[in-house]
C-alpha cells in the first residue's frame, strides 16, 4: 500500500504531500544488502564454535613461521580416500562468498585448498543487474537498474577487491587471484565516481601484502589493459607470482 508522507513545508507555507510507494523506501531491496538477512549462521554443536570460524587458524603456536599454515592440512597418503571425484579448485564445499550482494563483478570469499586457509577473488563473466533506489528527498528520483558488464571492473567492484586484499591480509591468509578481466570501465560517469583512485587501491593493497600471492589466468579466461597493470607480480615480487594455462589469452 502507499505510504502518505508529508514533506518540509515551502516557501508559501503549504505543506505538498507525497506518495512514497515501497519502491521508492527500499523495501527489502535495502533491507537485503545491508541488514542481516536469512538464517542464523551455522553452528557446530560438538566443538561449540561456530563453522564460520573455520577459515581461521587455530591452534597454532604464537610465532609467524609460515610452516604452521600446514597445519590440520590434508595427508595425500591417506589410504582411505573416497573413491568419488569432487569437483571445484578447492576442498569440497569450504569456500564461502562474502560481500555477496556488494559488486557482483567481482567475486571474494574464503576457502580451504588442501586444508590451508585461503583468500580467495574471482571474476563474474555474466552481466550483472543493480538496483539503485530512489532517493525519497529528490521529488524527481527513480528507480533504475542498471547492467553491468562481466570481467570489467567497475568503481564499486574494484574498492571491493582492495576491500578483500587488505582484509586477507590482515588474516594473514596466503591469496589466490583467477585473473579474467579485460580492463576497468573508463566512462565517465566511471572517472566521476573515482575508477582511478580504487584501482590504485588494488595496487596498494598487493604491495603491502605478507602472505604469498598466486596469480593464476585459467583456460579461456583473459586479461588485458590496465588490469594486467593491478595485478602484475612486479608489484610485489617478494610474495607475488602468476600463472597463465597455454589456453588463455
Amino acid at each position: 500500500m502507499p505510504i502518505l508522507a508529508p514533506t518540509v513545508p515551502s516557501s508559501s507555507n503549504r505543506c505538498e504531500q507525497v506518495i512514497w510507494t515501497r519502491l521508492r523506501l527500499g523495501h527489502t531491496c535495502l533491507m537485503h544488502r545491508h541488514l542481516l538477512f536469512g538464517e542464523p549462521p551455522p553452528y557446530c554443536e560438538m566443538c561449540n564454535v561456530l563453522l564460520l570460524m573455520k577459515h581461521i587458524l587455530c591452534d597454532c603456536p604464537h610465532s609467524n613461521n609460515l610452516r604452521h599454515r600446514l597445519f590440520n592440512s590434508v595427508d595425500f597418503t591417506i589410504s582411505n580416500l573416497p573413491g568419488f571425484w569432487e569437483d571445484g579448485f578447492f576442498d569440497y564445499g569450504s569456500f564461502m562468498e562474502i560481500m555477496q550482494p556488494w559488486a557482483q563483478t567481482v567475486i571474494c570469499g574464503r576457502a580451504r585448498l588442501g586444508g590451508i586457509p585461503v583468500g580467495v577473488i574471482a571474476v563474474e563473466t555474466r552481466t550483472v543487474e543493480i538496483d539503485i533506489p530512489a532517493d525519497p528527498a529528490n521529488l524527481d528520483s527513480e528507480a533504475k537498474v542498471i547492467s553491468q558488464a562481466g570481467q570489467v571492473w567497475f568503481p564499486d567492484s574494484a574498492y571491493k577487491t582492495a576491500q578483500a586484499i587488505n582484509d586477507f591480509n590482515m588474516e594473514e591468509l596466503p591469496l589466490i587471484i583467477f585473473a579474467n578481466w579485460r580492463g576497468f570501465s573508463g566512462g565517465m560517469k566511471d572517472m566521476y565516481d573515482q575508477i582511478l583512485k580504487f584501482g590504485a587501491m588494488i595496487v596498494d593493497a598487493l604491495r603491502q601484502y605478507n602472505q604469498p600471492i598466486l596469480v593464476y589466468i585459467p583456460p579461456h579466461a583473459e586479461l588485458r589493459g590496465g588490469a594486467w597493470v593491478v595485478v602484475d607480480s612486479n608489484i610485489n615480487e617478494k610474495y607475488m607470482e602468476m600463472y597463465a594455462d597455454h589456453e588463455s589469452r
